[in-house]
């Protein structure tokens, strides 16, 4: 339902509902309908150029280069649009990355820290870690572990391979992303199969035959660069990096760890392991660049690292002590980190709420709220709205009012809301009439946006008057609160 109102108020251009969607809700702003149009390809062919503005800044995909982007630029309704979109940059440091696995992926593509392996290809530098490379190419691992073991600096010259296919190759391999120049397609092409990399192979073909396709069926438009991307490709990532989660397990944790759809390989154990967290005891042999690329926490963890530390005697790497968390829900928290997955239960939620805050993990947090937000009903609600407040979750806290909204007479006397509302009163400092109750807000807002028909705006009222009694009743003027449906609403007859 969320999805297909965005695609819907991009179409009307509702820039109010759509940066509600995207920051309270969360919705995918790059997903594709069954025509495989994107929300900012609607809001371009309608001209609004307020909403086209809005999603380009929060991230959504358009490269005028390639076949989103050249389809967006000539479906543009405005020349104002039109140059918005080939003015702006796929991956720009003032574009908002919604996707905090994604980010963190091109961090651990672009940061130098804990690069170990160097290519030089044609007398251009590229660097990259070779746990990394390994876990991503059955070919590669097996360079590794023969022709390139031990060496720092590997020399790629055959006339082939180019730079740029390479650079691609490894964007790729990285981030599950990339976009190729036209003019290397053949090239990249040849890397792949020499990489034997199946799924890639498919990607480029499928991507190059959309293009081909577009392109004969528009005079005059020109495609210069393709970009691959696909949720199989993101996913196929997230399982050869689970892999290397499965590694860091202690053995005694692996069964704890079974019901994971991750594969586990036991013939490669520990590999290119650079440190060692200890928790209770319990060893966790794990990878410094992704650690450090993921958080802020292990970045600070790992920098601050005494050398007079503790050391593994099997490995010679630093052991780092982790103190105020259980084995087990450390071992879900790593899975996260390498995976953006893990296991929630009502076993081990309220204390990866507590970790994921304490390691600075914000989308471990939603992964929790969003779990979360599939139990409430009334008898807990409360309870999880008070919890979405701590730890600053507004998707987890929006549900928790919808469904309020939803539900208002059932709490007309329900303590916990009334003293919550309360609470929020005392908050409000030299109260105006402009000011308002942020409880009482969210609530009204809820009820305000569920009106669709004629029938819907009556039940509205309704739910609006219930809403004015619970003031009513804590002795606050519901008068000042009041936040009637606006004449001017649109709504189907």
């Amino acid at each position: 339902m969320d999805a297909q109102e965005l695609f819907q108020s991009c179409r009307r251009g509702d820039l109010e509902r759509v940066q509600y969607l995207s920051e309270h809700k969360e919705v995918d702003l790059n997903q594709r309908d069954r025509w495989d149009s994107t929300p900012l390809y609607y809001a371009c062919l309608c001209g609004h150029q307020d909403v086209v503005l809005y999603l380009l800044k929060r991230g959504a995909v358009c490269d005028a280069n390639t076949f989103d982007g050249e389809r967006c630029v000539y479906g543009a309704l405005t020349n104002q649009i039109r140059k918005l979109l080939l003015e702006h940059r796929m991956l720009t440091s003032v574009t908002i990355r919604r996707e905090a696995y994604t980010e963190f992926l091109r961090r651990l593509l672009e940061d130098e820290n804990h690069k170990d392996l160097t290519f030089y290809i044609h007398g251009q530098r590229l660097t990259a870690h070779r746990c990394i490379l390994s876990s991503r190419s059955e070919f590669l691992a097996r360079q590794l572990d023969t022709r390139w073991k031990d060496r720092k600096e590997v020399s790629l010259n055959k006339k082939e391979i180019s730079f740029s296919a390479f650079k691609s190759l490894v964007e790729w391999l990285y981030t599950s992303q990339t976009k190729i120049d036209i003019r290397d397609i053949d090239e990249f092409a040849r890397l792949i199969r020499y990489c034997q990399l199946p799924m890639l192979n498919e990607e480029l073909d499928k991507a190059f035959k959309k293009a081909d396709s577009y392109v004969k069926s528009k005079r005059g438009v020109q495609i210069q660069a393709l970009y691959l991307e696909s949720k199989h490709a993101l996913w196929d990532l997230q399982q050869d990096l689970g892999d290397l989660a499965q590694q860091a397990l202690p053995i005694e944790f692996r069964d704890w760890h079974s019901s994971s759809e991750l594969p586990y390989s036991s013939s490669s154990q520990h590999k290119f392991v650079d440190v060692v967290f200890q928790v209770d005891g319990f060893k966790f042999y794990c990878h410094k660049p992704i650690l450090f690329a993921r958080s802020e926490y292990f970045r600070a963890l790992i920098e601050d690292y005494f050398c007079e530390g503790e050391e593994d005697e099997a490995y010679r790497i630093p052991v780092i002590k982790i103190h105020h968390v259980t084995p087990s829900v450390f071992g879900d928290v790593l899975l996260f980190v390498y995976t953006n997955s893990c296991k929630i239960n009502v076993d081990n939620v309220s204390e990866l709420l507590d970790v994921g805050d304490m390691f600075l993990l914000p989308g471990l947090k939603r992964e929790c709220g969003n779990w979360m937000g599939g139990l409430v009903d009334q008898e807990n609600v409360m309870d999880i709205l008070r919890t979405a407040r701590v730890y600053r979750l507004p998707r987890l806290e929006d549900t928790c009012t919808e469904y309020i909204a939803k539900n208002i007479e059932q709490f007309l006397d329900d303590k916990a809301l009334l003293e919550m509302v309360e609470q929020d009163a005392k908050e409000v400092k030299d109260r105006q009439e402009t000011d308002s109750i942020q409880v009482v807000d969210d609530i009204r807002s809820h009820i305000r946006s569920s009106v669709r028909t004629m029938s819907d705006m009556e039940d509205a009222e309704t739910r609006l008057n219930y809403l004015d009694i619970i003031l009513s009743n804590l002795g606050l003027d519901a008068q000042i609160y009041l936040d009637t449906i606006p004449s001017n609403l649109h709504v189907d007859a």
